[in-house]
């Protein structure tokens, strides 16, 4: 019995090796994919852009102070310096035999929107303690007060330099010896349109002895008559952005995305089109973008966030999109993979890369654009078993 198991084994190895050793488009591979696997794409249009609106960002952890107005953005900040003393000058200070003889702000650019540099810039006294965190325009009512304290500056397109009133910084001297008088720090603004800066935060450095985040430099002088400087880094910092025009997000035929303010979009998959029983070998997501609606700035966002939310708003999974000419395309595999998988997750969250940083604007155009081929577009390459 065991002799004839062995003869049939090996009789069944060496008509398997045999037909192996064969060519093997006869009976190999082709006809395995033409009988049971069959490969195919589809493109599906059907992407419901549901709004484009506008979410609070922590805007303390970016890397630039933006500040100016443009194309219906408007931006200002906060910074509040750390002013520490030795206790030989607050003695000094405490004694009244110390002055204030000049005191001015230096500010780097780090980022642009617009042409030109700012040359209406106004300083005003910040009235009561703030926060970084969600600190938003609601913040700024009634935040300061209403004489501007700045009182000449010079810029140009790699320092930015603002004086600042001597009163006010003898002030800050004070307060660090007298607990009664507030060193809550400056709101500063532009009235200059066509422009947006951004300046060098603290918290966009990884190191605070950073020679590019803003400094308060003071010359002081004492009753004796000689002088001595003394140069204080932020303590915390912070801008904010807000629309001064609103009508772009009840423009249907786009889905517009900015950073700063920030602009998110959603939208919707209909899957319905897919067949059954289907291996998703890739998913690629496009957008087209309407150059003359959109703007970038220097240095420019290059690169969009897709975020699938599940029934609670939270993001499920999250992928990149790369912009490539006037669209922005990239693999949403995983994303596609979930929505079969768990069948309810189908709404997405559209925004752009460092939205706490800039003020780039994207419109992208929507399911309601009347150009089909700008249209949101989700191609689908797919693979089925089948006989």
């Amino acid at each position: 019995m065991i002799n004839k198991f062995k003869l049939s084994f090996l009789l069944f190895l060496s008509l398997f090796i045999s037909a192996c050793s064969d060519d093997p488009n006869s009976i190999g591979i082709d006809q395995l994919s033409q009988d049971y696997l069959t490969f195919d794409e589809i493109t599906i249009d059907s992407i419901t852009v549901l709004n484009s609106s506008v979410k609070t960002i922590n805007t303390g952890v970016s890397k630039s102070l933006l500040l100016g107005n443009y194309s219906g953005t408007e931006a200002s900040f906060l910074v509040k310096f750390a002013v520490l003393l030795q206790d030989s000058i607050k003695e000094m200070v405490n004694q009244n035999s110390i002055s204030v003889s000049e005191a001015y702000i230096e500010m780097y650019p780090n980022y642009r929107a617009g042409s030109g540099e700012l040359s209406n810039i106004e300083v005003y006294e910040v009235l009561r303690n703030w926060q970084t965190f969600n600190f938003n325009s609601d913040s700024l009512i009634g935040i300061s007060g209403t004489e501007n304290l700045s009182d000449s500056i010079s810029v140009s397109d790699t320092l930015y330099r603002i004086k600042i009133k001597n009163d006010l910084i003898l002030n800050w001297l004070k307060s660090s010896t007298d607990a009664s008088i507030a060193n809550n720090g400056i709101l500063v603004k532009s009235t200059d349109q066509n422009l947006i800066r951004g300046f060098q935060s603290i918290d966009g450095s990884e190191d605070l002895s950073n020679p590019f985040i803003m400094q308060l430099k003071v010359k002081l002088q004492k009753s004796t008559g000689s002088n001595f400087d003394l140069n204080f880094a932020p303590l915390q910092d912070v801008h904010v952005a807000t629309l001064t025009d609103n009508s772009i997000l009840n423009d249907q035929q786009y889905m517009y995305l900015q950073s700063g303010v920030a602009i998110n979009g959603n939208l919707k998959f209909d899957l319905a089109k897919l067949p059954t029983d289907i291996i998703i070998n890739d998913a690629t997501l496009e957008f087209t973008y309407d150059s003359l609606k959109s703007f970038f700035g220097i240095p420019a966002i290059q690169q969009l966030n897709v975020s699938l939310l599940d029934s609670t708003n939270q993001i499920a999974e999250d992928v990149t999109l790369f912009k490539s000419g006037v669209k922005f395309r990239g693999s949403v595999n995983r994303i596609i993979q979930t929505i079969m998988l768990k069948k309810s997750e189908k709404e997405l969250k559209i925004s752009l890369v460092e939205e706490h940083n800039f003020i780039d604007r994207i419109a992208i155009y929507s399911d309601e654009t009347g150009i089909p081929e700008f249209r949101p577009k989700l191609i689908i390459r797919f693979s089925k078993l089948g006989l």
